[in-house]
């Protein structure tokens, strides 16, 4: 009995050990749930990405570089897109086992092979915009490319005008991914 009247809340029913148990579980839930928003409520952004915001997954804002506060999960969730990475694609011969023939204004056929160097202009259009960033590049190059190597002869297709055929091509295909 001296022992249970010593210890604080021991003393009087023997009820006082289950409130402290039960407040020791509201305080562990309480820092668990801290803990969790803290965790979840700040993010980094590095120099070559942009951030998407989507709060219960629709479109708040774009961040840049730096350390960054957003709501807790699953309110906010960030998605960090390479901004500043140059993407490459190899076309027709170079990758491998495919051909990309082509048919020029004069009636001849020629096998193309050509790299095609893009970087994201946009971080939310290219989320939100397309189902298949680098697949809508490929053909979009392509596309490009095979209209204005169609309009021209074979000798300013691999002479010459194979530069100004190379600005054609950019102009057209930005173009196009500017439309979509």
């Amino acid at each position: 009995d001296k022992l249970r009247d010593a210890i604080p809340g021991g003393g009087g029913g023997g009820g006082g050990s289950t409130v402290n148990a039960s407040r020791l579980a509201v305080y562990g839930v309480a820092g668990v749930a801290l803990l969790w928003i803290a965790m979840t409520s700040t993010f980094r952004i590095n120099a070559q990405e942009r951030g998407v915001v989507m709060r219960f997954g629709k479109y708040v804002e774009t961040v840049g570089p730096g350390f960054h506060f957003k709501l807790p999960a699953p309110i906010d969730q960030v998605t960090k897109v390479e901004f500043e990475d140059i993407r490459t694609d190899l076309i027709g011969a170079t990758d491998g086992d495919t051909e990309n023939l082509m048919i020029t204004g004069d009636g001849n056929v020629i096998n193309i092979a050509y790299a095609v160097r893009w970087r994201v202009k946009n971080a939310e259009d290219f989320l939100f915009q397309i189902a298949d960033p680098n697949a809508t590049v490929r053909d979009a190059t392509e596309s490009a490319m095979r209209e204005i190597v169609g309009r021209s002869t074979l000798n300013n297709a691999i002479g010459p005008e194979r530069a100004a055929i190379a600005e054609q091509v950019r102009e057209r295909v930005q173009g196009i991914l500017d439309s979509y």
